[in-house]
Order: C-alpha cells, then sequence, then structure tokens
C-alpha cells in the first residue's frame, strides 16, 4: 500500500540556526541549511506526504514513543544549549493516524511503543532543526521517534525501524521518509573550549572514524558497517548511543541491499526449540517442500566458549535424547505389616541402582550415553506403604543404535527387577528428539567461514559435542547442513550457562552473528555456483 521513498542520516546541529543570525556564526552552516533544503526538495519530488524523524534529543528511560500530535506551534528555546537555540518559531502538522499504524506494528514485533497525539508534548530540537529547512512552508506532516534510549538495546531499535517500514508499506496509503538525526561521533569540548572546536570534531581519532564510516557509505559496505556499529557508537561515543542509525538500518534494510549474489536465501525462525519440537512441526508442515533448500545451516549461543570464538564438528555435535517412566506396581498397606505388602519403593530404589550399571557396562567405553533418574514420585503419607512408585528418566546418546541398546536395557532391568520382588514395572517410552549431525562438507564450510570471520585461532572446526539436545536434528534428517556454536562468555572467560537464572545473552554477537550469516550465505552461493 504504502512506500518508504527515502531514508537518510542527517544533523541537527544548532549551529545551523546560529548560522541565520546576524554575528560571528552568521552564514558558517549555510552548506548544511541547503542541504537540508535539498533533502526537502527530493522528498517533494518523490510525493512524501510524512517526514518520521528518529530524534536522538527526544530522551527517554522506558519504552519508544513517537509524537504524532494533529499539529504543533510555537516559540522553543533549548533547554541544553539556550545560548545557541533560543525563541526559535516552529509550526508544521502531525500524522496521528500514521503514528499509530507505525506504533501497532511495533508492538506486534515485540518492540513496545506508544504514540502520542492528544497530549502537550512538543517536538525536540532534533526534529525542530531540519523541519526548519526542510519543511518551511509545512508541506509534510511529521511524526518524531524517541531515538535516545537509555535502556534499549540497538537491536531492538533496528527492529523498530523494520517494523515501521512494513507498516508503512503494508498498512499506510501514502509515502514516507525516514530520517535519522543525529551527529556521527559526539562529544562537546569542555568548558572553555568550545569555540576552538566550533569548526572541528574533539578529536583525530573520531574524526578519522566517522571518515572512514563516511567512506563506507559512499561505498554500499553495509554489511560491514552493522557488523561495526555497536563498538562505534560506543568507541565514538555516537549521539543517542546511535540508536537513529540502527533504527534507519532496519528501515532501509541494508543488509539486503548488498545483492550481489546469485541464488536464493531462506530464513528460517525455529521455534519451540525447549521441548516443543518446532523443528519437527515444520519439517511435518513440508518447509523444504515450500521452500527447497540445498543446504541448511544453525548457529546457538554456547557460554562454555568466550564471546569471539566459535565452534563446529563434522558427525554429531548434539545428541539424541528421549524420555521415559518407568511405573513400579506392588501391593500397598499399612507401614507397620510390610509383610503383606509388596513395597514398591525398595524395588525403584534397585531398579535405579541397576540402570547405572547399562552405560558403564554395556557400551564400548569410547561410546558417549547419559542416563538419568531426575525424578522420583511415591506415596502420600510417610505410615502407609504405596501401591505405585514412578520413575522420571532421560536418555541422550550420539548414535541411533546406542539409543535402542539402551532402551531394551531400561525396559529389561525395570521389568526383571521388579519381578524378582514379586512386582511389575511398566516402561513408558516418551520419543524425544534425533543426534543433531553434521554433513561434512557443510560443516567444513561452516569452519572456514568462522575462521574467516573470527579468525583461526578463535574457531574450533573439531569441537567436542555435547550430550544436550536440539531439534535442529530433525532438519538435517531431510537436507544436509550444519550446526555451530558462538561464544557467549564475557571478559574472555566462559559464561554463565544455558537455562541458569544468570544467564544473560551477549550484545556484543549481534554484530558478529550478522556478519557470520552474511559470509556463510554468500561462501555458499559462490561455491555452489562454482561447481555447478
Amino acid at each position: 500500500m504504502g512506500q518508504l521513498a527515502l531514508a537518510a542520516k542527517i544533523t541537527h546541529v544548532p549551529s545551523l540556526y546560529l548560522s541565520e543570525l546576524p554575528g560571528d556564526r552568521h552564514g558558517t552552516r549555510q552548506d548544511a541549511i541547503d542541504g537540508h533544503r535539498e533533502i526537502g526538495r527530493r522528498c517533494r519530488e518523490l510525493g512524501v506526504d510524512t517526514i518520521v524523524v528518529f530524534d536522538t534529543h527526544w530522551l527517554v528511560n522506558a519504552n519508544y514513543h513517537l509524537n504524532c500530535a494533529p499539529h504543533w506551534e510555537g516559540v522553543y528555546t533549548s533547554n541544553e544549549l539556550p545560548h545557541f537555540i533560543s525563541n526559535m518559531p516552529f509550526a508544521f502538522s502531525g500524522n496521528p493516524e500514521l503514528g499509530r499504524i507505525l506504533a501497532r506494528a511495533c508492538n506486534e514485533q515485540g518492540v513496545e511503543t506508544l504514540a502520542h497525539d492528544a497530549t502537550t508534548l512538543a517536538p525536540e530540537y532534533g526534529t525542530l532543526v531540519p523541519m526548519r529547512y526542510m519543511n518551511e512552508d509545512q508541506h509534510f506532516k511529521v511524526v518524531s521517534v524517541s531515538a535516545m534510549c537509555t535502556s534499549h538495546y540497538l537491536n531492538d531499535s533496528a527492529r523498530l525501524g523494520w517494523a515501521m517500514r512494513e507498516a508503512v508499506e503494508k498498512h499506510y496509503d501514502g509515502t514516507v521518509a525516514f530520517l535519522a538525526s543525529g551527529s556521527l561521533s559526539h562529544r562537546f569540548a569542555q568548558n572553555g573550549l568550545a569555540p576552538e572546536f566550533a569548526f572541528k570534531i574533539w578529536s583525530p581519532f573520531p574524526g578519522k572514524l566517522d571518515a572512514e564510516v563516511v567512506e563506507m557509505w559512499k561505498n554500499d559496505e553495509g554489511v560491514g558497517f552493522c557488523a561495526m556499529l555497536p563498538e562505534y557508537a560506543s568507541k565514538g561515543h555516537g549521539e543517542g548511543f546511535m540508536h537513529d542509525t540502527a533504527m534507519l538500518l532496519g528501515a532501509a534494510h541494508l543488509l539486503s541491499q548488498q545483492r550481489n549474489f546469485a541464488g536464493t536465501v531462506h530464513l528460517i525462525f525455529q521455534p519451540a526449540e525447549e521441548g516443543g519440537a518446532g523443528a519437527k512441526a515444520m519439517m511435518e508442515d513440508g518447509l523444504f517442500q515450500r521452500f527447497a533448500c540445498q543446504a541448511v545451516f544453525a548457529l546457538h549461543n554456547w557460554p562454555d566458549l568466550p564471546q569471539g570464538q566459535m565452534a563446529v564438528r563434522v558427525g554429531p555435535i548434539m545428541a539424541a535424547n528421549i524420555r521415559f517412566e518407568i511405573r513400579v506396581r506392588g501391593k500397598g498397606g499399612h507401614a507397620a505389616l510390610p509383610h503383606t505388602t509388596r513395597d514398591p519403593v525398595p524395588v525403584a530404589c534397585a531398579i535405579v541402582t541397576q540402570l547405572q550399571t547399562l552405560v558403564s557396562r554395556t557400551l564400548d567405553p569410547v561410546d558417549s550415553a547419559v542416563l538419568t533418574i531426575g525424578k522420583i514420585e511415591a506415596g502420600t503419607v510417610e505410615n502407609i506403604i504405596p501401591n505405585e512408585a514412578v520413575l522420571y528418566g532421560t536418555l541422550r546418546t550420539l548414535r541411533d543404535d546406542t539409543q535402542a541398546t539402551l532402551v531394551a536395557g531400561i525396559e529389561r532391568i525395570a521389568q526383571h527387577t521388579a519381578a524378582a520382588h514379586e512386582c511389575q514395572a511398566l516402561y513408558i517410552h516418551k520419543p524425544g528428539y534425533p543426534n543433531t549431525t553434521n554433513s561434512a562438507a557443510e560443516a567444513a564450510l561452516m569452519a572456514q567461514v568462522m575462521a574467516e570471520v573470527v579468525g583461526p585461532e578463535n574457531t574450533h572446526p573439531n569441537i567436542a559435542p555435547a550430550m544436550t539436545s536440539e531439534d535442529f536434528g530433525f532438519m538435517l534428517q531431510q537436507v544436509p547442513g550444519a550446526y555451530g556454536w558462538i561464544g557467549n562468555g564475557k571478559n574472555g572467560q566462559r559464561g554463565t550457562s544455558l537455562h541458569h537464572p544468570g544467564y544473560d545473552f551477549n550484545d556484543d554477537n549481534i554484530a558478529l552473528g550478522a556478519r557470520f550469516w552474511d559470509t556463510l550465505a554468500r561462501r555458499w552461493l559462490e561455491q555452489s555456483s562454482a561447481s555447478a
């Protein structure tokens, strides 16, 4: 329905306004003013009706916010820099309809966002300054978005931008421009030194960094810039923590613009991995029949490795797992009369003890398996022998034949041990996940790309397998592929284990993971094209 016609990173420095006024600064920012007017001209040519501004001077602490009142008019003085911007008149219309559409779309994508169209909330100068030159005749409606977020992540801001673009294209009947209003490197000179730095960057390092970034943009190096954005925002003191830039990248889909490859890449979002077997449901739904894939790859964060390291292996990398119950049925009665009963509790305990010999005395010592009884239920009160005791366990193996051998052994030990005590044992099998087994060619390619992205010294191409399970194995039963790990620990150390209350995803993996996936897709397609 709608269209995103233009996306741009723009400045809002207060010196633009000073440049209009009589005095030492008169005319010093005319080039920037002319640039803003040129953007306004292009927006008119493209038929833009509303400009959405990601404003790094709108500071928020919770949620994202949109200012989309029907109209604003007033006189603005900056509380931050009253000697730069004072008594500046402004007037333009908002777009409540679009603001509500954008907020709804963001919330649907899990980014908490509020639209404000019925308050006295006024725009900040990150919006007011560029609109003064782009929108002098009030031709465009304006929606202002909070882009200085003290408690938000850059990937959330990117997702917000992506959701807003999708909202415009699917739910808005009009044409929109997105503007990220904020500096690149951004740091004020110390008090008393401001005049000296009026026309130069405060330090050579961010100056050179900014120049390199501009060249990257000119050369369409969107992937490389996305990978460096989090560190750049920190070390370059990016204005508003560069949330406006992340929003703009999400909206502009820079990663998808470098389509200099031959082939098709399908992005698979695998749901319900933890016990829900989402991958199995996708296979049953005909995923690879509907979206044909020659290879499939997956990456899981791994706290056992420090962040910045990656790992893969040929063959099984994650175990198959099943769950089971053993119901031991005896004859209950009073605790004072045990001879009249057939107590299932000691029988269940005997079964647990005997099961511990299965792995150690049945399997080849170089084979791997883990058998665990994690839960025992029996009885209601302490002075009654129950009729039944129930054992709950899991079995994890790297080979299908090992699993079959041990399942047969569990059932045999349970039944024979129970029979020896004149009880009965019922084995209940609960199928789980298959092995996650990497094919040789795909695992080798993944290791090659890992070495390219993090360096050979940080790549483990033959990591030992883990006895945890992953339903990605269902996909590998239908399509060759590989499953790897990306380290999650901080400061060069192992991280807190998965499923632990102290676990925390390492945000440094966002950019690293994005670079890995982009490189892997391109390398596989290059390889596939060369061999065709």
